[in-house]
């Protein structure tokens, strides 16, 4: 990301306040010590619970932003209400839900790839239920893709508590060898091993996440299909970065406790405790969009 854009977007927020009649009252009742409940003025810019800076209605800023948590790689063409929860875990505006509502639903990219929901056929026998973060996995495989860093395949590998997915790339013909050096690289290394492993291609777990991950990859491969091996981090990013609607946590905040920085908020000058550490990693952003 550009270290100047956070500086532009507020420059542009602030000179827009002044064009946003709903904004103008609340800021005007900000200086009489009349502030509405739950908003307040700071450095010529407002915001609402949460730190939310508010976005006024004026040029593009608006659509801009639904753009950045909808169509990019770490965002991955969510579908309405998670690219609204995106959006609003750093901003606010009146109508915000219509606004996203009509982006999504007129997206072409959405509109060419929709997800099928099917019930796996056949009678499924109960699996104990996950406790803890890990204690469970289901592993599946995606097979047939064309040749991508020496790669044809995807091993999916699930966990059932927090739903959180991996995703590895790998060969259709990949020995038992080769798996358990995969395993430990991409998994163990960071959670620890699991007490079960589920991989009998249940499609009780990993059916979505194949046809999600498969979506993805349809969204933002090169034409000749041959670069998806290096999306698959950026896919797994924005796969686990999605809240569940039943509970509405992300599988990231499931795993870790929290849900990570996105380049959106960044935007609004987030900087953290150390600048140059902050500076270093802001650098890779750019992989992201």
């Amino acid at each position: 990301m550009d270290e100047s854009a956070p500086r532009r977007h507020n420059e542009s927020s602030k000179g827009g306040l002044q064009h946003d009649p709903v904004a103008k009252s609340l800021i005007a009742l900000a200086h009489e010590g009349k502030t509405k409940p739950g908003f307040w003025a700071e450095d010529g810019l407002l915001y609402t619970k949460g730190k939310r800076l508010y976005v006024p209605k004026w040029g593009n800023i608006r659509r801009n932003l639904i753009k950045k948590c909808h169509d990019t790689k770490w965002a991955g063409h969510p579908e309405q209400r998670r690219t609204r929860a995106l959006l609003e875990s750093a901003y606010y505006w009146p109508q915000i839900r219509d606004e996203v509502e009509a982006y999504v639903r007129t997206c072409l990219v959405c509109q060419q790839d929709k997800v099928e929901q099917r019930q796996p056929r056949g009678l499924l026998e109960p699996l104990p239920i996950a406790e803890h973060p890990w204690d469970s996995i289901t592993m599946d495989f995606i097979i047939g893709h064309p040749k991508s860093e020496d790669n044809d395949s995807i091993i999916v590998v699930v966990d059932r508590f927090s739903k959180y997915a991996t995703f590895i790339a790998t060969l259709t013909d990949c020995t038992a060898e080769r798996t358990t050096r995969l395993f430990p690289n991409h998994v163990v290394k960071y959670w620890g091993l699991p007490k079960f492993i589920i991989s009998d291609r249940d499609l009780r777990f990993t059916g979505k996440v194949n046809a999600l991950l498969e979506v993805y990859l349809r969204h933002f491969v090169s034409v000749n299909q041959k670069d998806w091996a290096k999306l698959l981090d950026i896919a797994q990013f924005s796969y686990n970065l999605q809240r569940s609607e039943a509970i509405n946590k992300s599988p990231f905040e499931l795993a870790t406790g929290q849900q990570p920085l996105t380049p959106h908020t960044l935007m609004i000058g987030y900087t953290g405790r150390s600048p140059a550490t902050f500076k270093f990693a802001n650098g890779g952003t750019s992989k992201l969009t």
